[in-house]
């Protein structure tokens, strides 16, 4: 058993008590009405044809209430131990007894997810005292292994109970049909401990370590937020901003760089709210050594020195493998260009550099962008995926709204193995996305021969009545070459 696992069995859970009932219900395949809106044609960012087309299927979730907000969070593992990958989806504003949110999680049949889903299973965390209320449950989602057996558990953040405080579940380690146990309490470190999640092998004794982001901490009077660590070596160890500055956000984003395969990885930090080279808000993003040793890590900024604006440099990042991605989604450029940015981090560079929508960087002379498109927002969401099948990493990176390039609201780009000089390819977005239908993606071939993508919607429903609005959908989009 994992010292992981033995520190979770022994921390208290303050003011709590199991209800006694199951919170996993079953929902047949019988009770769900699935949606199959099909194909549509794939856009374009140049003259030239691009060569992939996403073809869309709404996965058999169940109707949700307004608000609930389904797709806001999502993780792929195998729960059960079949073989075959399952989907956790958060739901973190529906109303249930003692708080908001909850967990669906779509358990494959043989074969795998695009095959079909055997049953739903619903994921809440067990009755509370009235004092204490789990809020924003499932806000973020993390998979992870604590017992070393067949089976993934699911690391599950609720920053806003415990007034804010935050606190982190995690659910799957005793049976899928008990609710999600309390990993560390609203006291563990407060200041919504539990907004970003990252799971890895941080020490190099080949099991997992977790992290577990909050960026409104002030630890030991040093504001700006902090990460507290979960380790088999270093057992719960807090990272606070390395610039401590109210505000900056430290831990808003988690990511795992794997720079030496079978050592420790790096984790890494975003601040993106942070201040630097005189700019408020630029943003920073923290590379920390593997073994957490107790060095200064690496600091990443935007390159861009002429920026006059923030940037929220590091508002979402990810990694896979040596690569890491950077959203900068309010980055307003000095000239002409598209408002946010996104960008590549590799050792080898030693920098991050820009992924440009572009053919070419706009002239010093060139026009400022008009006021309209300040609400472009590129940069809002990215993803390291072996997507295209290539060498290394794609890069995907959402755009809320890509003005003065027709056809691109709500735009999600690809950069073929993530090479800032590459042509984007704008994949196709599914039928009737709401203003946010990329607010959580990942890639797998969920066990078959195309390459998959899935798309969290919680922005869809939304109306012209209160009664349509933000229900949320899971949206699947299997890869077709032309």
């Amino acid at each position: 058993m994992s010292l992981a696992l033995l520190l979770f069995l022994a921390l208290p859970i303050p003011g709590s008590q199991d209800s006694g009932s199951p919170v996993l219900v079953p929902v047949g395949l019988s009770d769900l009405r699935p949606q199959d809106p099909g194909a549509t044609e794939v856009l374009q960012t140049s003259a030239d044809t691009a060569l992939v087309r996403l073809d869309w299927t709404t996965l058999p979730f169940p109707d949700m209430e307004p608000g609930a907000r389904l797709g806001q969070a999502m993780a792929l593992g195998d729960f059960d131990g079949d073989g075959w990958q399952d989907l956790a989806v958060s739901a973190p504003g529906a109303v249930r007894p003692g708080g908001l949110g909850e967990i669906l999680v779509a358990m494959a049949v043989p074969g795998g997810l695009r095959k079909g889903v055997r049953e739903i299973l619903r994921v809440a965390p067990p009755a509370h005292q009235p004092e204490f209320e789990a809020l924003e449950f499932g806000a973020a989602l993390c998979i992870c292994e604590l017992d070393n057996d067949s089976a993934a558990e699911l690391l599950i953040g609720a920053p806003l109970s415990g007034n804010g405080s935050g606190t982190v579940f995690v659910w799957g380690i005793e049976s899928l049909q008990k609710p999600a146990h309390m990993l560390l309490g609203a006291d563990a470190l407060p200041g919504r401990l539990g907004h970003s999640l990252a799971a890895g092998d941080f020490d190099g004794d080949g099991r997992w370590d977790l992290a577990m982001g909050a960026p409104l901490a002030h630890h030991r009077k040093r504001p700006g937020g902090a990460v507290l660590v979960l380790g088999t070596k270093v057992g719960l160890r807090v990272l606070a901003a390395p610039r401590p500055a109210t505000g900056a956000g430290f831990g808003s984003s988690l990511a795992i760089l794997d720079l030496a395969p079978g050592a420790a990885v790096n984790l890494v930090v975003s601040a993106p709210d942070a201040d630097g080279e005189g700019i408020e808000g630029a943003g920073q993003v923290w590379i920390y050594s593997a073994g957490l040793r107790p060095i200064q890590p690496t600091l990443l900024n935007d390159p861009d020195l002429d920026l006059s604006a923030p940037s929220s440099f590091g508002r979402s990042i990810s990694a896979l493998g040596k690569t890491l991605l950077i959203g900068a989604p309010d980055r307003c450029p000095p000239r002409a260009g598209i408002l946010g940015g996104a960008f590549r981090y590799h050792p080898e560079s030693g920098r991050p550099m820009r992924l440009l929508v572009q053919e070419k960087e706009p002239l010093p002379s060139d026009p400022a962008p008009l006021d309209q498109g300040l609400r472009a927002r590129h940069g809002l969401r990215v993803l390291a995926a072996n997507m295209l099948g290539g060498a290394e990493p794609d890069a995907l990176v959402a755009t809320e709204a890509l003005f003065g390039i027709e056809g691109l609201e709500q735009a999600l780009l690809i950069w073929p193995g993530a090479d800032p000089e590459a042509k984007p390819i704008a994949l196709n977005a599914p039928p009737g996305g709401g203003l946010r239908w990329m607010q959580s993606l990942a890639v797998d071939s969920l066990n078959s021969d195309r390459a998959c993508l899935l798309a969290g919607d919680p922005s869809f429903g939304v109306g012209v009545t209160a009664t349509g609005s933000n229900r949320g959908r899971v949206m699947l989009g299997v890869l077709v070459l032309r």
